[in-house]
């Protein structure tokens, strides 16, 4: 299907095909790696420790995850932009964004330290897991952009391996949450430890002096930030307020829920994701008929991907949901796949901004749908204010569009 749709559109020759079928799918592979394991991961400590284990690890997890994206301040869009104009000039570049990143690291730990008020060890876990995700998560860029993707992958391998030994084999009774974080921060060091030699010829000799500040990169990076902000904002906001309202069982339960859900429209992003320059160049016509046949597929598959994700709830981690709560599922995944395109014709119409006010809007419907949602019906407010998010967005998305489209005509 993917080789016939760059046949028909794009015109490629079979070989550069395959090369790219192999780059998306290892690339497609690293990035739903942490979904997917995160998977196996949950089942070993729930089946092993307990639901509330998993609740409490999945609770500090969202707000690493958001931590780590505040630091990252968008750097590896905006490195390979930069990459892409000057790459003799790869080494500067890299260097620039990540030391003067370590000011947003500093003013995002001191803010974590006063807004939170765990003990004294777990802080410091913590924040060890801030700072090695932050350090491993800068060399994101150059695999990118060298499209090292084989390395990574075994990099990951090897990390996934050492954390499933010590889940599984170690004393239950002796794994804490803060022993696994420790663990997980230790192995992210140990990858970043990898990548720096990996990649050493495109990151050094080491700058020196004022050469880290010649570019203030941080305001350069910032348009390219705003974007992942709000879609991150937008995405989640239903499980920071689930982490606020519920028990840590509910919230182990809600996230395996949203993990599965997620991995099929992840999937699809990372499918379109190749597709996307030569989006660009097609008529208005050709991508609307991609846009409905992509809606059409994914109305179908999206019935047996929801059969799959209720037979591992159910018989994989031993818990129950009802019905409804597989219906509300099954409506909030698919506005997904029909407004995807939909963004990425916005930036045809070099229309980007629009794309940040309609993320910022549709996360305080979101967090509005969920305070009033939650307190009510606990898990399945939560999902119900997710479904109305997405399908208000896919109605704005679809209303911008079929404007810009009919000022062209």
């Amino acid at each position: 299907m993917i080789v016939s749709f760059y046949k028909r559109y794009i015109g490629i020759n079979r070989r550069k095909v395959q090369k790219r079928g192999i780059d998306i799918f290892l690339y497609s592979f690293n990035n739903l790696s942490v979904p997917l394991f995160n998977f196996i991961l949950s089942a070993i400590l729930i089946k092993r420790i307990s639901i509330s284990f998993w609740g409490e690890f999945a609770a500090i997890s969202l707000i690493v995850n958001f931590a780590v994206m505040i630091i990252g301040w968008g750097n590896k869009e905006f490195l390979l932009k930069e990459f892409s104009k000057n790459p003799s000039q790869i080494s500067v570049h890299w260097q620039m964004s990540l030391i003067q990143r370590f000011i947003i690291l500093l003013a995002v730990t001191c803010s974590f330290c006063f807004i939170f008020h765990y003990s004294f060890f777990k802080m410091l876990v913590i924040l060890f897991l801030i700072v090695s995700s932050f350090l491993y998560k800068s060399l994101d860029v150059l695999v990118l952009f060298t499209k090292k993707f084989s390395f990574t992958f075994i990099l990951e391998m090897i990390g996934y391996l050492m954390i499933s030994v010590y889940t599984l084999f170690y004393s239950s009774e002796k794994i804490t949450v803060d022993s696994l974080i420790l663990l997980i921060s230790l192995i992210m060091i140990f990858k970043f430890v990898v990548g720096i030699w990996y990649f050493h010829r495109d990151i050094f000799p080491v700058i020196t002096g004022r050469s880290f500040f010649i570019k203030n990169t941080l305001f350069l990076a910032l348009p390219f930030f705003l974007p992942g902000l709000t879609g991150f904002i937008q995405s989640k906001m239903d499980l920071y307020c689930v982490t606020y309202f519920l028990s840590k069982d509910q919230v182990g339960e809600y996230q395996i829920y949203m993990s599965l859900l997620s991995i099929p429209t992840i999937l699809a992003a990372y499918v379109i994701m190749p597709f996307v320059k030569s989006l660009y160049r097609m008529s208005i016509e050709s991508i609307k008929t991609v846009e409905m046949k992509l809606a059409l597929v994914a109305a179908i598959c999206s019935i047996p991907m929801m059969l799959c994700i209720m037979i591992i709830i159910q018989y994989y981690y031993s818990f129950h949901f009802s019905w409804e709560m597989y219906a509300l599922g099954y409506i909030q995944m698919l506005p997904l796949f029909m407004y995807i395109i939909k963004i990425h014709l916005l930036f045809k119409f070099d229309k980007q901004k629009l794309v940040i006010w309609i993320s910022i809007f549709t996360a305080l419907v979101n967090f509005t749908g969920s305070i009033i949602f939650i307190p009510y019906w606990g898990i399945k407010g939560a999902i119900m204010a997710s479904a109305i998010t997405q399908w208000v967005t896919l109605l704005l998305f679809s209303k911008l569009t079929d404007r810009y489209i009919r000022a062209i005509k």
